[in-house]
């Protein structure tokens, strides 16, 4: 039975929007962990550590235990069955950090075996968002931590609604008419309600017909088809506003009664009826969630711009908004490139991001160059990662004279062109340009142009202004308040660009990716809603084969001991507990290969035992050459089976030839897995 614990900072309501399940934003979505360990070190002298994993996370800046695990007798390859539930904040970083321990007696002491550390962007971007990372002791390898996310709450269901009056009573007089509009409200409690949504307002009619809506189930009912549902009919004048009349239905009477007409009653005399509501359409549906998406294969693409223009300054000059500063801090295009790509990278698979300069002269080039790669070849403009990206903007500096004006249509197209690509192949990738720029831009209405066109496009543009130049034109193509329109006069149809100015955040670029990120998962299901596209179905990938090839195909050495048993085998068991039984070939000693690796023999019992110290790479390339007939694979529930002589295997997925096998060991396998060496 699985154990769950819950309860940090991210949990708690210190990050906001996250308690409240009504105001959860696109990219916040609660997720459950799975933790295991592979390979651990062995602390113990006669028997296997004892491991336990303790859990952390930053929030606020602050350390904050999240809660641990079982403790697991002799197992170097635990899989915990305590899990952990956690918040998913596209936007926040979050970092973790899991420190693995040996628990050495009922007293609490205990020996470290490593600790990780991580995001939870690292795990829930990772390919079927399962993370396979190094767990480090003293800086040194010391196994691997395997973190599996779930999703907990899968899509919503979000209503759609379009309710009419009927003969609704007419209380503005005579000589006028009423104004009416109506309000929803879910009960809370006996005697509480909390309003959830309000209609436009209808002019001088008593039987309105009001525009068609959605609402999502959470925030109409708390996804609960028998929560009372309050609809309440009003009539606005001027500043003032009168309830004229109210009903109580469900979602089970709508859904499941097939109920669509409501009697309004006067809430101070419910015996006097004063009209009707009509619910002239209802229809659920289930949209996806960005968590969804990316478990479906989703990537998300960096593609970063540069302003190279005069007015950032010599970047000789400690002045220059380029300055790069002896003392390693960094100037505000580095804050901000770090804060924004420390996030989405977590989103990339291969971490290989193109950057590109405008507004400056690049070497060799006496014209300015309003789009130029920044590594210095168009074919190859790719920095890899983090720390690539800010080498590459460094030594651009050095070698790229800045010049102007600022043009934005360039890198824009540029940045259509990457996604336009992407669209056409049918591959899963979303692209977003990151622009940074110190003011003005000069070619407003063309860069308008183009961000209407990119609607149709799988592709983000984020603006964080550096500096304090005039930057009016950035939030007019932010288009918050009103779309923006083509010089054909076509209108965006989605928003697709967010503004944000450094200074707003000066010193913390959390805080500044926080407010750049936050409207990217919107932006990205709005496009994928556009285009009518739901997350890919995944086959369900085999975890087990997934850990099991990872830990046991890397490079550093593991003990191995060999075992002769029946003639012409050799059974071959790991210490991280995987099994391999190798066919000799006449003429050929396996252990030849390895002979400088080996450790003195010994005895137990009728059988020689050899300990070897190598690496599964290695033993498998030997074997390889061992016999040129195909080898047979077959990988079951943490077991590693490998038969050179595939001709004497067997259908029984449990018998290697011919031998029946239990736990990845031949029947006569004499060894305790604790007293494999370490």
């Amino acid at each position: 039975m699985n154990e769950k614990q819950e309860g940090f900072g991210i949990l708690d309501g210190e990050l906001p929007g996250l308690k409240d399940e009504n105001n959860r934003r696109d990219g916040h979505q609660r997720i459950e962990l799975f933790l295991s360990c592979r390979k651990l070190r062995n602390r113990d002298l006669l028997s296997l550590s004892d491991p336990q994993i303790k859990v952390f996370a930053e929030v606020g800046g602050k350390i904050k235990f999240v809660g641990e695990t079982e403790i697991i007798q002799d197992n170097l390859n635990p899989d915990f069955t305590t899990t952990f539930t956690m918040d998913y904040i596209f936007e926040v970083k979050q970092p973790l950090r899991f420190e693995i321990i040996d628990i050495d007696s009922k007293d609490g002491k205990f020996d470290p075996l490593g600790e990780v550390h991580t995001t939870l962007g690292d795990i829930m971007g990772s390919r079927n968002q399962v993370a396979i990372l190094d767990i480090k002791l003293n800086n040194k390898p010391a196994g691997k931590l395997i973190i599996r996310a779930e999703i907990i709450d899968g899509s919503p269901s979000y209503v759609n609604m379009e309710f009419q009056g009927e003969k609704i009573k007419n209380i503005a007089g005579i000589f006028s008419k009423i104004n009416p509009f109506f309000s929803l409200a879910r009960a809370i409690g006996e005697n509480s309600t909390v309003k959830v949504y309000q209609s436009e307002v209808i002019r001088k009619s008593t039987d309105p017909k009001w525009k068609r809506f959605e609402i999502s189930m959470q925030t109409l009912c708390n996804n609960d088809q028998h929560r009372p549902i309050i609809i309440e009919v009003s009539s606005q004048k001027g500043m003032s506003r009168k309830v004229i009349g109210e009903c109580i239905t469900t979602i089970h009477q709508i859904q499941k009664e097939n109920k669509r007409e409501f009697v309004l009653t006067d809430p101070k005399s419910k015996d006097k009826k004063v009209g009707k509501i009509k619910l002239n359409y209802y229809s659920v549906l289930q949209k996806p969630t960005f968590l969804e998406y990316l478990r479906s294969g989703i990537q998300l693409n960096v593609m970063i711009a540069i302003d190279f223009t005069q007015s950032n300054g010599n970047p000789k000059s400690m002045n220059s908004l380029h300055a790069i500063r002896k003392d390693g801090v960094l100037n505000d295009y580095q804050k901000a490139i770090q804060g924004v790509c420390e996030i989405l990278l977590c989103y990339d698979y291969d971490k290989k991001v193109p950057i590109f300069g405008f507004g400056g002269k690049p070497q060799g080039a006496t014209d300015v160059h309003h789009c130029f790669s920044l590594t210095g070849s168009e074919s190859e403009p790719y920095a890899d990662g983090l720390d690539g990206i800010m080498e590459v903007y460094k030594n651009a500096l050095e070698t790229t004279k800045l010049s102007g004006p600022t043009y934005f249509k360039y890198i824009l197209k540029r940045g259509m062109d990457y996604a336009f690509e992407e669209k056409i192949k049918g591959s899963q990738v979303y692209t977003i340009l990151l622009i940074l720029t110190d003011g003005m831009i000069h070619d407003m209405q063309p860069t308008i142009d183009g961000l209407v066109d990119c609607a149709e496009l799988p592709l983000s543009v984020i603006i964080v202004g550096v500096g304090n130049e005039d930057f009016t034109n950035m939030k007019k193509l932010d288009a918050d308040e009103e779309p923006l329109c083509n010089s054909r006069g076509v209108k965006m149809k989605r928003d697709l660009v967010q503004f944000v100015p450094f200074n707003d955040f000066k010193g913390d670029r959390e805080k500044l990716a926080e407010e750049v990120l936050a409207e990217v998962p919107t932006q990205f299901l709005e496009y994928m809603k556009s285009q009518s596209k739901l997350p890919e179905a995944k086959s369900d990938f085999d975890f087990t084969k997934l850990i099991t090839q990872t830990t046991l195909r890397d490079a550093s050495p593991v003990n191995a001991i060999f075992r002769h048993s029946t003639p012409g085998e050799l059974d071959t068991r790991l210490s991280h507990g995987f099994s391999i039984n190798v066919n000799k070939v006449s003429g050929t000693e396996p252990l030849e290969e390895f002979k400088d690796d080996i450790v003195p023999e010994e005895k137990k019992g009728t059988h020689s035992i050899i300990k070897l110290n190598t690496s599964p790479e290695r033993l498998e390339k030997h074997h390889s050459t061992l016999d040129g007939k195909q080898r047979g694979l077959n990988m079951r529930e943490g077991e590693y089976r490998h038969s050179l002589d595939s001709s004497r295997h067997s259908d029984d997925p449990d018998r290697i030839n011919g031998r029946r096998i239990s736990n990845g060991s031949s029947e006569d396998n004499i060894f305790d897995p604790r007293n494999l060496a370490n």
